[in-house]
């Protein structure tokens, strides 16, 4: 385990996590009070949109248009989906030959109808549906030309699916688009990483260690850097120095925890991932791992 580690494991956070015991007695009145305002703002509408809109888009993709135009007919009356309803029932028509492509791509309309693919292309991605994802970003893009959403959205749907070569392009391109911003130098450091170039990815990860912004997580990355390469002293202290800056933040364990794992450091890793739990960071997958060094 590395040393010092059970320290930061034991001292972080403590606090907190004792006081959420405090308020378990008033979570039946907040799922009352927030299930009321949610009835109140339209949330029967969101329920009801969200799944007529899924049920259209898996039509879409499987080339069923006059189906999933007769699926959109069943939101005609909630206004809270009309942009989305209105872009993906004008991207079927004109699959169907009804209707022409637009003539320019930056009119106000385009701007608004790729705002509202990427926002549900955002939403396949974090249900792991990137193939549906890929169609709506790829659409956005065709709507209005270097599109940052949608160049941001598919580097890192690419990074998910594990195609780092494809999301390096990606951030690169986003890069060309925006110019030098901390999001998207780390996607691109971390592309790196996942394509290998470790020299590149560290640079990066040092040069951002610099803007406030991404000091704690780049600050983690940095440490694994280090780690990698035999400078483990440098590491513990680069990882010190970003939990001091973000204690509640469970991105460093995260990444002290699958150093720990890939050195064969069973109890470093599971310490690691339950405090990274703990702070409510990546619960499913470090659910998944302490589960797989349990056994």
């Amino acid at each position: 385990m590395i040393p010092g580690f059970a320290w930061f494991v034991s001292n972080r956070g403590g606090l907190f996590l004792k006081s959420r015991f405090f308020f378990l007695g008033m979570v039946p009145c907040l799922v009352l009070a927030f299930t009321g305002f949610e009835w109140a703002l339209g949330g029967e509408n969101r329920i009801v949109e969200k799944t007529v809109l899924d049920r259209a888009v898996k039509l879409y993709v499987r080339g069923e248009f006059e189906a999933a135009l007769a699926e959109l007919r069943e939101l005609e009356s909630h206004d809270c989906a009309e942009i989305k309803v209105a872009e993906l029932r004008r991207i079927i028509m004109r699959e169907l030959g009804m209707t022409a492509d637009p003539k320019t791509p930056d009119t106000k309309e385009d701007k608004d109808a790729a705002a509202a693919l990427c926002e549900l292309g955002y939403s396949y991605t974090e249900e792991r549906d990137f193939a549906r994802a890929e169609i709506l970003f790829l659409e956005a893009e065709r709507r209005v030309d270097r599109y940052l959403p949608a160049c941001v959205g598919l580097a890192r749907l690419y990074a998910e699916q594990g195609d780092y070569y494809k999301s390096l392009e990606r951030w690169k391109q986003a890069h060309d688009i925006f110019g030098d911003s901390g999001p998207i130098l780390f996607g691109m450091a971390l592309a790196y990483v996942g394509h290998g170039d470790m020299d590149r990815a560290g640079e990066l990860f040092f040069e951002l260690m610099m803007d406030p912004d991404f000091k704690t997580r780049a600050g983690a990355q940095a440490g694994r850097f280090l780690w990698h390469n035999g400078r483990r002293e440098e590491a513990k202290k680069v990882w010190e120095d970003s939990i001091a800056c973000m204690p509640m933040d469970g991105y460093v364990f995260f990444v002290i925890a699958e150093c720990c794992q890939e050195d064969g450091d069973r109890e470093g890793a599971r310490l690691g991932y339950k405090k990274a739990l703990d702070l409510g960071y990546q619960t499913r997958t470090c659910l998944d791992r302490l589960s797989l060094l349990m056994n």
